[in-house]
């Protein structure tokens, strides 16, 4: 996999940098809002903080042949439904990566309301199931972009895991 790292900041007191970091649990139960973070499958997952200051940060998947009936599917501790002008992709290329098809969008899913107003997180919850069949008979890469809209850095926090092409 190869990484495109726009926000070089520090790790935060948990290790995960602004950037995507592969991190074991992350323990926030002694905080004043108690959250953890434990990788869906295995010890290790990938992550990514929020910032206060612009991310625009992808990890990349090889290239490889996309046969018919392909699915991806992956496991997400991620913010469905933000209204922040962020974005959570996963999207895909045809042309080694020079240009890129969104097919997922956590920011665009609204499946309930949280108690911030915009909608909920699911925490490795149950898991993402995306449709590749359009791109049978390609040579595609898939990748994960965490953007902010208004370069002021992300709102949420993100973490990916045991994700399948079958």
């Amino acid at each position: 996999w190869t990484q495109t790292i726009t926000n070089t900041g520090a790790g935060n007191t948990y290790g995960i940098k602004p950037t995507w970091t592969k991190v074991g649990v992350v323990d926030g139960s002694a905080t004043t809002n108690p959250f953890m973070v434990t990788p869906h499958d295995g010890d290790y997952q990938i992550g990514l903080w929020w910032a206060e200051s612009a991310q625009d940060e992808w990890i990349m998947t090889p290239e490889f042949a996309c046969g018919t009936g392909t699915n991806l599917n992956f496991w997400s501790y991620v913010h469905e439904g933000s209204i922040r002008n962020d974005h959570y992709y996963v999207k895909v290329s045809k042309d080694g990566g020079t240009t890129w098809d969104v097919v997922w969008d956590s920011s665009t899913l609204s499946v309930g309301q949280g108690t911030d107003g915009e909608g909920i997180q699911n925490a490795y919850d149950y898991a993402y199931d995306v449709d590749l069949g359009a791109y049978a008979g390609e040579n595609i890469k898939l990748a994960w972009q965490a953007i902010d809209g208004d370069q002021g850095g992300m709102w949420f926090i993100w973490f990916i895991d045991a994700v399948t092409v079958t």
